[in-house]
């Protein structure tokens, strides 16, 4: 770029550079200097490079290009001369700029680099202000979670004692994204807490916009005394600071707020401040935008001369500046006029030339308030029909501005717009980035090239040999351990059939003698339908027969044949668990809160109950300080979860892998047992094709999950 069409603080900033590159080619012929000249020409350097950053940052917006340019000439500075913390601060640098220039993509790669440089380095602030750049990122592409998520990493890494003014930037660009998502109360927190930063800093400029946001907030939320109160403040620091232009804004916002609140004549006051200031610097659209505004008062008041003549002004400054949405309003202003001077077919002339207009341009919430002014035209004009067709049209109107749905598609249709419009001058930017990683490549190919190439003859003869070495030792470890599998194979066939044949027995000869005291203890009901310890021996014999059934299920599965399912609801087997413990839960003084809908069912054996009893149990035994257990279930990716979560003392990390594993407990643990019950919840989720595992609670405890796949 030619000088003569740089900027003066741009061509400074050149200036800068070409020193910097002078310190390079000494940096380069320096092989027998001292150390201390060495070091003395690294300080300089920096010095120079830091100096490049901070004017690159000031001067970049008013020429983006050739601030780009210059900033990757900068950083193969600092990247040759091998200065990490200059070089990841252009990194930051070029991404911002990459952003402002419409490239996000490119601006989203070089603050991924700046970032993992800023942990490579141990950088706080250069850690946070990546953070705070991706989550502006985020913002900008209406990703208001994320964004919010990274400026929390930020504030993680700001020193709050030395970095206020970052704290304070953090602060405010949260209330932004609050506002942005509809919260405006946390929106509101936020804007207080960066205000509240930049007054201990004196910076009142900054302190007027950010209380004009909070105003904005409050008369989101209907709140226009509050509205009113910051909006004064606004004015208030702008007066302080000396700023009169922000101050036309904010007298104009004032004036709105006073209107809302029917306080017509402190509005007119603010309007005509608003106004003087307007014209003093010639702000053409704000002095539209007060006469508009002026107009509205008088029209509201019967002042109907009056509010034409404001009008009409503004209509003229409007079409002075070419202003396409102030002509409009000011003519929907004048349709109002007309209808209150009951000049009907004139409102209703102008109503029906500006409805077109509106529809083109997509101007929503106008074309509403035409809708309305035309149906109360045509209930003047003795029309029901008509008006009730415009009231129609106008609810149909209301209905879809308010619709999320709508909000939604509106979105994404915006988003998809963007990426097709930045497709073509991204594509050009990645190549661009591409040709300068590319080229560094090659310079330090260039140089360790030969090195490379002899060291690989030489690494390949050797692997040659060692190679040879290997094969034979491999062949011969492979041998031994052929032998011991086989050994082993043997072993465990053995086991098993040992353990399938003292399982049968155990089932069978168990059967038998439940199946008696069953059947005896339903007897001795009928005579005594009173006894309760009769009704206890028949429901604990019921309960084991299901043991031994449940058993003898489960080990069909352990040797691989099919174990039978079916369709079971959830909550039929949540509450036969929870009866087993209800004694147990009530000496604890602990609460079972269950969450299942009883719609829910699962495609499993009711072998299944033990997994459920099994993590109740061990809530009641290793967390009754939570006082509280909570079972929840989701469908989620064809699957269903089902979550038993406490509020005791959080099970360690390093336990959670073990825990499930046979004669294991927790170190930790205030109680212990024989570590079986959660090995036998494992065993049985694995024979239906499912999982177990255990997760941190919050804010502490811990949750069991179940996951069991869904019917095929």
């Amino acid at each position: 770029m030619h000088a003569d069409f740089c900027p003066p603080s741009i061509r400074r900033v050149f200036s800068l550079l070409s020193f910097a590159a002078g310190l390079l080619l000494c940096a380069c012929e320096r092989d027998g200097a001292s150390d201390a000249s060495r070091t003395g020409a690294d300080n300089d350097a920096r010095e120079v490079l830091s100096a490049v950053d901070r004017r690159i940052r000031e001067a970049y917006t008013s020429a983006p290009r050739a601030a780009l340019q210059l900033a990757w000439r900068a950083y193969h500075v600092a990247d040759s001369l091998q200065l990490p913390r200059q070089r990841t601060g252009f990194e930051r640098t070029l991404s911002i700029i990459y952003r402002d220039i419409d490239a996000p993509d490119s601006a989203r790669l070089l603050c991924l680099r700046a970032m993992e440089a800023g942990y490579a380095l141990e950088d706080r602030s250069a850690i946070a202000e990546a953070h705070i750049l991706r989550a502006i990122l985020h913002y900008e592409n209406l990703q208001h979670d994320s964004a919010l998520v990274e400026y929390d990493r930020a504030m993680a890494w700001i020193d709050e004692s030395s970095d206020s003014l970052l704290l304070a930037k953090v602060h405010a660009n949260r209330g932004n994204v609050y506002s942005g998502r509809g919260d405006y109360s946390r929106a509101i927190d936020d804007y207080l807490r960066a205000a509240t930063l930049f007054e201990t800093m004196g910076m009142a400029e900054v302190q007027a916009t950010i209380y004009d946001n909070i105003a904005g907030e409050y008369s989101v939320l209907g709140q226009q005394d509050q509205a009113i109160r910051f909006y004064l403040l606004s004015v208030e620091h702008d007066l302080v600071a000396g700023k009169l232009l922000p101050l036309a804004t904010h007298y104009a916002n004032l004036g709105v707020a006073y209107k809302e609140k029917g306080e017509y004549d402190s509005a007119r006051t603010s309007y005509l401040r608003s106004l003087h200031i307007a014209e003093r610097f010639d702000l053409g659209a704000q002095r539209a935008q007060n006469y508009y505004n002026l107009g509205n008062l008088a029209l509201r008041e019967g002042e109907l001369p009056h509010a034409e003549s404001m009008f009409r002004e503004s209509m003229r400054l409007s079409r002075e500046f070419g202003l396409a949405y102030g002509i409009i309003i000011n003519q929907m202003g004048l349709a109002k006029l007309r209808l209150e001077e009951g000049r009907l077919a004139a409102a209703q002339s102008i109503f029906d030339a500006v409805l077109p207009d509106l529809k083109r341009r997509g101007l929503r919430r106008e074309e509403l308030e035409v809708h309305r002014g035309l149906s109360a035209v045509a209930e003047a004009q003795n029309n029901p029909s008509l008006a009730l067709r415009h009231l129609q049209q106008a609810h149909a109107l209301q209905d879809s501005l308010f619709s999320r749905k709508t909000h939604a598609q509106m979105q994404e249709t915006q988003l998809r717009y963007n990426a097709d419009r930045q497709e073509a001058e991204n594509a050009r930017l990645r190549d661009d980035l591409e040709y300068h990683e590319l080229t560094i490549e090659r310079q330090r190919i260039t140089v360790f090239a030969i090195s490379v190439v002899v060291l690989l003859a030489l690494a390949m003869l050797f692997l040659q040999y060692r190679s040879r070495k290997r094969r034979l030792a491999a062949h011969h470890m492979l041998e031994e351990q052929k032998r011991v599998i086989e050994e082993k194979s043997d072993k465990l066939a053995e086991s098993n059939a040992i353990k399938e044949l003292l399982l049968d027995i155990i089932t069978h000869d168990l059967s038998n003698p439940a199946g008696t005291i069953r059947n005896s203890a339903a007897l001795l009901r009928e005579d005594g339908p009173d006894n309760e310890l009769l009704d206890i021996v028949y429901r604990s014999s019921g309960r084991l027969i299901d043991i031994i059934e449940n058993a003898r299920t489960l080990s069909q599965a352990t040797v691989f044949e099919t174990i039978p399912r079916e369709q079971l609801p959830l909550r039929d087997l949540v509450d036969t668990a929870r009866e087993e413990f209800e004694g147990e839960l009530a000496d604890a003084g602990i609460d079972l809160d269950v969450q299942v809908d009883p719609g829910m069912t699962v495609h499993a054996n009711p072998v299944i109950v033990e997994v459920i009893k099994n993590y109740i149990s061990n809530a009641i035994k290793h967390a009754t300080g939570g006082q509280r257990i909570v079972i929840d279930a989701a469908h989620r990716d064809g699957a269903t979860e089902i979550r038993v979560s406490d509020f005791g003392d959080s099970i360690p990390e390093e336990d959670r892998v073990i825990i499930f594993k046979r004669s294991v407990q927790r170190t930790h643990a205030a109680r212990r047992g024989h570590g079986l019950g959660l090995a036998i919840a494992e065993r049985i989720a694995r024979a239906h094709g499912g999982a177990v595992w255990s997760e941190a609670n919050t804010p502490k405890g811990n949750t069991f999950v179940l996951r069991l796949p869904s019917k095929p």
